[in-house]
């Protein structure tokens, strides 16, 4: 799977399922967002080292005044919507929290990032951790995804940022979720500013018939194999759905599938199998799945595309190819990949129809391909305003 790289969008989110703000209830949600805890007591007191609801780093964050000077009070920009501290990280600081349990979505970052004038921002990063007592891995934690914050181009200046970072798979649902922001290293006068964030859970649409591959329904011991697949195409003989039961020399043969389901589809070699999932918008699509390794086959080369326009996934029927990604196959054999890619859509095709394809390579002796748990998310990452 290809690092996940977050691309500026500009056009308006649609198609998606949205979940609600979570800015306040408790387990679930940002505290302290906007950092006015602990209140400064300007001009007595312009800053404090610590910042409620959240851990830090020894000895570089806290909470700022916008009235705070190291020179002039022009050094500390007013931040956004009206409050009036920031939290200021220094360089090689960073502050988390536990803001829920993991769940297989989309978590939507919004915040401002101020520039204090006389200073350089760091480089900044926003992640997301599963589980352990802190989002560190010493601590017992995952990192499920991250990216770079994007940083005011002008001093004294202020951005406001929106970045999607995705889940992509039930292997940590239930467990503590973290954010986590983590400044780099500077030589010099340093220092970044937040204020403002949010986050909002984006659910995966439904747009995708039949991820879960559960139809038809197979009938083991007696028939745990059938050659269709429900609302899906498929190219002739090399695809179908298997039950988790089923055998040609012990029931192991076939893993079972994640999300308690019990059937995968399956593809041998030069098998493909496509889908209409709804028309081209000019953004990124988050397909997230689970891929399965039959003992003793081996999963041969598989990849994901999407498509715009025609009657089928091919230049044949009149399509074009957007994106493609090769899928990460398991690492042992028997075992369970989860995969999340990233494919843009293209602007120039916007309004025709899409096409989602998965299509395996040849190979020569024992293979087989297991498919699960197909979702897709439409999202925007990025720059959103410039404030000041």
């Amino acid at each position: 799977m290809r690092a996940i790289v977050r691309k500026p969008l500009w056009s308006i989110v649609r198609g998606i399922a949205m979940c609600g703000i979570l800015t306040g209830s408790a387990g679930a949600a940002i505290s302290n967002g906007d950092f006015e805890s602990p209140a400064t007591d300007p001009p007595n007191s312009y800053a404090n080292p610590n910042i409620d609801d959240w851990g830090q780093s020894p000895g570089g964050s806290g909470v700022v005044h916008d009235e705070g000077s190291g020179g002039g009070a022009s050094e500390v920009p007013s931040p956004p919507n009206g409050s009036d501290q920031w939290a200021y990280m220094l360089p090689d600081a960073t502050i988390w929290q536990n803001i829920g349990v993991v769940d297989n979505c989309i978590y939507r970052f919004v915040y401002a990032v101020g520039d204090r004038t006389g200073h350089t921002c760091p480089a900044t990063t926003i992640s997301i951790w599963a589980g352990g007592t802190g989002p560190t891995a010493g601590e017992g934690a995952v990192q499920l995804d991250t990216t770079s914050m994007s940083l005011p181009a002008d001093n004294g200046g202020v951005l406001l940022n929106t970045n999607d970072l995705v889940v992509g798979g039930n292997t940590y649902s239930g467990q503590t979720l973290w954010v986590k922001f983590e400044t780099g290293s500077f030589l010099g006068e340093a220092q970044t500013l937040l204020d403002d964030v949010s986050v909002t859970k984006i659910a995966y649409s439904s747009s995708i018939n039949n991820g879960d591959f559960e139809n038809p329904a197979t009938s083991p011991p007696a028939t745990p194999w059938d050659s269709n697949i429900d609302d899906w195409e498929q190219s002739p003989g090399g695809s179908g759905v298997v039950h988790d039961e089923a055998s040609d020399g012990g029931a192991s043969e076939v893993p079972s599938p994640p999300n308690g389901s019990d059937q995968w589809a399956y593809m041998v070699d030069d098998a493909s199998i496509w889908q209409n999932v709804g028309y081209v918008e000019g953004r990124t699509y988050r397909f997230s799945f689970a891929v399965g390794d039959r003992t003793g086959h081996t999963c041969q080369s598989t990849t994901i595309s999407i498509w715009a326009g025609g009657t089928g996934p091919t230049v044949g029927e009149g399509a074009t190819q957007m994106d493609s990604e090769e899928v990460t196959l398991p690492s042992e054999n028997g075992g369970v990949q989860e995969n999340l890619v990233l494919l843009d859509g293209t602007e120039v095709y916007e309004g025709q129809v899409l096409w989602l394809k998965f299509e395996t390579g040849s190979f020569m002796g024992e293979s087989q391909v297991l498919l699960d748990n197909v979702s897709l998310a439409t999202g925007v990452s990025g720059t959103l305003v410039l404030i000041q």
